[in-house]
């Protein structure tokens, strides 16, 4: 079974434009796509349950806004994943802005197949690359950001904020048994490093491969949900916690 899990947050129109691409990357595989949707005030409940008629999907709903991507990964869509999945199976994380083409999803599948642990779409490795960026994530998609960030926690991958992830199920399973409610803290869109470093100490996970991104802003209908300041902010404090995580992996405090 192939899990798709996908944070919602007012994303009615992408999710149309989406879904369908997800089904056709995935046409003749056993997959079911679980999406959260955080509270969302826009038409994104309605289009689900539209899709759900058609498509294999596992609707969440949070009745109001739980805080976004850590509510949607954390509370939802990944421990869903794990509860509902078994040994071979594979959970994806992408985002359901229509940015992450689902295109990109059979060659990670097929890294997993010849045995990495974890697989990122990444936009740093070569052939990746990502077009029609806002001026406020032109700092943040700098490559320095992630070499900082790499250096730190010594996980061997280019993209490290690349939230588009395949991940063995069963890395997933033993980092929620070792952390339980600490599977992750941040609050941010910082949450996906710390979620990838902790699946890299506290699953026993460290192969880790990359498969190039195209990714495109220019496809995302509505705004950006991102706060710059708060999002380097998240990146930065990140930092002495990932040392902990590293130095000392029962001191997660």
């Amino acid at each position: 079974m192939i899990f798709v899990v996908l944070p919602c947050y007012n994303e009615a129109p992408n999710l149309l434009k989406l879904i369908p691409k997800i089904d056709d990357a995935l046409k003749g595989q056993d997959y079911q796509i679980i999406a959260v949707n955080d509270g969302s005030s826009d038409r994104t409940g309605e289009v689900l349950l539209q899709l759900s008629e058609e498509y294999p999907i596992r609707i969440l709903t949070h009745q109001r806004n739980m805080g976004g991507l850590q509510a949607a990964l954390k509370t939802g869509g990944l421990s869903e994943a794990v509860r509902l999945g078994k040994e071979g199976d594979v959970v994806i994380t992408m985002d359901s802005d229509d940015t992450h083409d689902p295109i990109h999803i059979s060659q990670m599948l097929e890294k997993i197949e010849d045995g990495a642990d974890i697989v990122i779409a990444s936009r740093y490795v070569k052939g990746g690359k990502q077009v029609n960026v806002p001026v406020h994530r032109v700092f943040l998609s700098w490559g320095g950001i992630n070499k900082v960030l790499g250096l730190f926690s010594g996980v061997p991958a280019k993209d490290l904020t690349s939230g588009y992830r395949a991940y063995k199920w069963e890395c997933l399973r033993r980092t929620f048994d070792a952390l339980g409610e600490r599977l992750v803290t941040s609050q941010g869109f910082e949450i996906s490093v710390e979620l990838l470093v902790k699946v890299f100490y506290f699953g026993n996970c460290s192969r880790i491969e990359e498969v190039p991104l195209y990714l495109d802003y220019g496809r995302k209908e509505g705004g950006s949900k991102m706060n710059l300041r708060k999002t380097i902010m998240g990146y930065l404090k990140l930092i002495p916690e990932i040392r902990k995580w590293k130095t000392g992996k029962g001191d997660l405090q």
